[in-house]
């Protein structure tokens, strides 16, 4: 599979923009030029070998065993096409930084017939590399595996020596750590949406893959590092919580333990590896509309896998989020809690064996909890799997569905009727009501003269819908009607008026009609 990451530098409304194939690297409006990339990942059935609980303790990063070279290999680099030998002793010099801490060694030859890693030179502004061994695929043939195309009269060493660095990293086998599943990055989505639909003319779907989306867990055992080579800096403006990131220019200590982690020294490799500890979500479904209680909402049903987590505690949790805004829902009765405060559950679960199957695992959700506002939603359940120092194991896919909070009430149209019999205007609404059996709603009808300010006349009347869809004045003249009397137009100055109806619930519009009536008056 080919897995590359990436950046291509264009100039465009003053910030810096990346672009590469389905890697795609964008400026930030905090930070003049800011090179951020995502990447693809490879997303197999296959589980890459990971450290043991006690090993992973400390380390950061997202990293694919799966990808990297042998303990102690001596990797062989050369360059391929029209290079420049000072900017390649350069990147020689700033590799091999990495040496100090992985048990690799990169020997920088001219020959590139005899090349592990094959680095091509351009002005095209991009700079990208494959992941880990990866590269043999394409150097095999004499195609580039990694690429730098700003290093000129403009880069300064500090700017060479980060995306050497960061590039070699990739080369190692590290990917992009904001991606990192164990970070929590509270994303302004709406800001970032705004920026690269405008800017690069995304899609929100390729947002979300690219900007959103997270590394599968099975690649990373280790803490999100925010201060790591292979993070590239955030602004303000796209989170929520005001988090950022600026430039990184150096190797974080969480860098370093990783590398240290996959390419140990030989005494560290003799040390016992201890079982590792696995979790995987066989099956899940979402069912919606369940009744739960007394009133509808979701039930969750999975399989799920422990391995070596006899007598641990292991939790499984759900919660919630806006999809449009990124806003994460929280509890605000303590009934159904997740952690940190969020709306959803949390259960624990003690594995009796070694190898431990739960079949069938059942948890239900009524939507009342999630406690919102009247009006339609865009939400996202996620679940996932944590073990006992809260430390993320798996996740399984997330569930996007649409809700609405309180009734739903359709147009309002009018029909008006004056009766001679008792002097007064007869109007009847007609409209529908649906999710609204059994709850209040309340109407209210306003009459202004249209030269004035504020409303001079007002009514109400409350309604209780008695089914789910519940029709009112079907034939425009039923049994719900107000009814004002002329004698109340009198206080008017001329004979045009609007006429305004609202429908509430718990104090918020839910549908509102306007029109400006003629009536008839004395004077």
């Amino acid at each position: 599979m080919r897995t590359f990451v990436g950046m291509t530098w264009i100039k465009k409304l003053g910030f810096s923009l990346f672009i590469v194939c389905c890697t795609i690297c964008t400026s930030l409006p905090s930070f003049g030029q800011v090179q951020v990339c995502t990447a693809g990942v490879k997303r197999d059935n296959a589980a890459p070998e990971r450290l043991s609980g006690k090993d992973r303790k400390g380390f950061n990063g997202v990293y694919d065993f799966q990808a990297k070279w042998k303990v102690g290999q001596v990797l062989t680099v050369a360059p391929v096409g029209n290079y420049d030998i000072v900017i390649f002793n350069k990147v020689a010099k700033y590799a091999k930084i990495w040496e100090s801490y992985a048990n690799v060694k990169f020997s920088f030859i001219t020959n590139s017939d005899k090349a592990d890693i094959l680095i091509e030179f351009s002005d095209d502004l991009n700079s990208w590399s494959f992941i880990g061994k990866e590269a043999l695929q394409y150097t095999s043939q004499g195609l580039p595996s990694m690429h730098f195309g700003w290093f000129n009269g403009e880069a300064n060493e500090v700017e060479i020596k980060r995306t050497v660095l960061h590039e070699f990293g990739h080369a190692l086998g590290l990917y992009h750590e904001h991606q990192n599943p164990t970070g929590q990055i509270a994303w302004n989505k709406n800001a970032v949406y705004a920026f690269y639909i405008e800017n690069l003319h995304w899609s929100k779907g390729e947002i979300d893959e690219q900007v959103f989306g997270k590394y599968e867990a099975n690649l990373t055992s280790h803490e999100y590092d925010p201060s790591s080579i292979m993070h590239y800096p955030i602004p303000a403006e796209f989170t929520t919580d005001g988090f950022y990131v600026e430039w990184n220019n150096e190797l974080s200590q969480g860098d370093k333990s990783i590398v240290k982690s996959m390419y140990p020294s030989m005494l560290t490799a003799e040390v016992k590896k201890l079982p590792v500890m696995y979790a995987s979500i066989q099956s899940l479904k979402f069912d919606h509309n369940v009744k739960t209680g007394f009133s509808n909402g979701l039930e969750i049903t999975s399989d799920i896998r422990l391995e070596n987590q006899k007598n641990k505690k292991i939790f499984l949790e759900f919660n919630f989020q806006d999809a449009e805004t990124g806003i994460i829902l929280i509890d605000k009765n303590g009934k159904y809690t997740a952690s940190n405060g969020r709306v959803g559950r949390r259960i624990t679960l003690i594995p009796q064996y070694d190898v431990t199957d739960y079949k069938q695992l059942r948890l239900d959700f009524p939507y009342s909890e999630l406690d919102l506002d009247v009006g339609n939603y865009n939400l996202v359940c996620s679940i996932s799997i944590y073990d006992e120092n809260n430390k993320i194991l798996t996740k399984g896919f997330n569930n996007y569905f649409s809700y609405g909070s309180g009734p739903n009430v359709s147009r309002i149209d009018m029909n008006s009727v004056y009766s001679d019999y008792d002097s007064s205007y007869y109007f009847y609404p007609s409209f529908s009501v649906s999710g609204g059996k059994g709850q209040e709603l309340e109407m209210k009808i306003y009459i202004q003269n249209a030269k004035e300010e504020g409303f001079g006349y007002n009514n109400s009347i409350k309604i209780t819908p008695l089914y789910d869809n519940t029709i009112y004045n079907e034939d425009k003249n039923g049994d719900l009607y107000f009814i004002v009397p002329k004698s109340d137009w009198n206080r008017y100055s001329n004979a045009l008026s609007q006429l305004r109806i609202d429908v509430f619930y718990k104090n918020k519009v839910l549908a509102t009609m306007s029109m400006m009536q003629p009536f008839e008056y004395d004077k």
